[in-house]
């Protein structure tokens, strides 16, 4: 029997600066090759920050990471393994990237 677990996307930020540009975070993008994962499977998910200036920067070992159901997803906070997803269980899930702890 296959089983997958969907996950939707969703970002906050806080108005991080981008180095010594000035910008400010304004959103952040995140990248998954899929939104569905087979049981006792990981993958790399990309948080990318989008600022002010129009410029983007990767930003998946910046942000906090959390699930909305970590009893079916796990996301790694693990330093050199920032963003990694693994399916536990068969649910739904949103996976969350934030900057600081402060929410658009």
């Amino acid at each position: 029997m296959l089983f997958i677990v969907p996950f939707i996307l969703f970002a906050c930020s806080g108005g991080n600066n981008n180095g010594d540009s000035g910008a400010t975070l304004q959103s952040i993008s995140i990248y998954s090759p899929n939104s569905l994962l087979h049981l006792n499977t990981s993958e790399q998910v990309i948080a990318t920050g989008i600022y002010s200036n129009g410029t983007t920067q990767n930003i998946t070992t910046s942000v906090t990471w959390s699930s909305s159901n970590s009893s079916a997803l796990s996301v790694s906070n693990a330093s050199n393994n920032q963003g990694v997803v693994s399916a536990i269980t068969a649910g739904s899930n949103i996976l969350i990237a934030k900057v600081f702890k402060y929410n658009l």
